[in-house]
């Protein structure tokens, strides 16, 4: 899996991104120690899948994923952005 740039993340788009990381935490009662770490959080539950973690943290990690994608999306301002690697909001490609 490679890593396509859309454009360079600005420190506006770190701080936007943080900040919607921890209304999503609040909003959906995921537990997180700061605000630092709420990003962490999300991003390790809804990557879940058939991993044996049961039923309902793999559910609630299903029913997650489309909505903090489209929050991420929102937030960097693009369709297609998954988040911020390397420097650069982007997307995964097959």
């Amino acid at each position: 899996m490679a890593w396509s740039t859309i454009r360079q993340a600005t420190s506006i788009d770190h701080s936007n991104l943080q900040r919607a990381a921890v209304r999503f935490c609040t909003r959906h009662d995921i537990a997180f120690e700061s605000e630092s770490s709420a990003l962490g959080e999300i991003e390790s539950l809804v990557s879940i899948t058939d991993s044996g973690c049961g039923y309902d943290i793999e559910n609630q990690a299903r029913r997650l994923r489309p909505l903090w994608s489209r929050i991420v999306k929102r937030t960097l301002g693009h369709s297609l952005a998954q988040g911020i690697a390397y420097g650069y909001v982007g997307h995964s490609v097959d």
